[in-house]
């Protein structure tokens, strides 16, 4: 799998180049959770980025064993090293994949005591804006919010397009609150639409 494709095609939602089961390369990694950000020492296992392209595919079933893959790898890590803030984050978002909604909340909350914003302001938000897709993938809408709304506080990589085209987000679409959360400008909103032009005109190109 090429991974600079997959960031694009998280977008724009072509997966066409990309076959069933498809599977990371050995020497690539994975992105974390969205295309559009940069972060810092996040140890998304490659069954992750397997899972999520086999999720927007709809394959549930190479999804769910892409998650599974993921979660037993992660969980290896975070029995050696239980403050291990990223990993924590990072298991959180797996197990709310694969429907654990408690252990995800509950591995999400504890990653951001463990290392607050407070403590690092820029992994520590990182961290709130993990928090924030946990509880969107849980069904949890209220909290997302919430955490989204301390999310603008700090600096980081969140953008507008980002929650606006990266479909991690996509349980929060269509709900009013999802605007008041979302770092909003005019130039925001100019970009967002000759970004959705491009996306609904334009035909594969990888």
């Amino acid at each position: 799998m090429n991974l600079p494709r997959l960031s694009l095609s998280l977008i724009n939602g072509s997966f066409s180049q990309f076959g069933s089961g498809t599977r990371v390369r050995p020497d690539e990694r994975c992105p974390y959770l969205t295309p559009m950000a940069v972060t810092r020492d996040l140890p998304f296992p490659r069954a992750w980025c397997e899972g999520r392209v086999a999720l927007l595919r709809g394959e549930v079933a190479s999804a769910r064993d892409a998650f599974t893959r993921a979660r037993k790898e992660l969980e290896g890590v975070v029995s050696q090293q239980p403050d291990y803030a990223q990993a924590l984050c990072a298991l959180g978002m797996i197990d709310a994949a694969l429907g654990n909604k408690e252990d995800a909340i509950r591995e999400g909350r504890r990653a951001v005591e463990l290392l607050p914003v407070t403590k690092d302001s820029i992994d520590g938000a990182q961290l709130v804006q993990y928090l924030a897709a946990i509880y969107a993938w849980v069904g949890q809408k209220d909290h997302a919010f919430e955490q989204l709304r301390m999310r603008k506080q700090h600096p980081g990589y969140l953008s507008y397009g980002s929650l606006q085209l990266d479909p991690l987000w996509d349980p929060l679409r269509g709900d009013p609150s999802f605007e008041k959360s979302s770092p909003l400008s005019h130039r925001n909103r100019r970009w967002l639409s000759i970004s959705r032009s491009i996306k609904n005109n334009s035909s594969a190109i990888l």
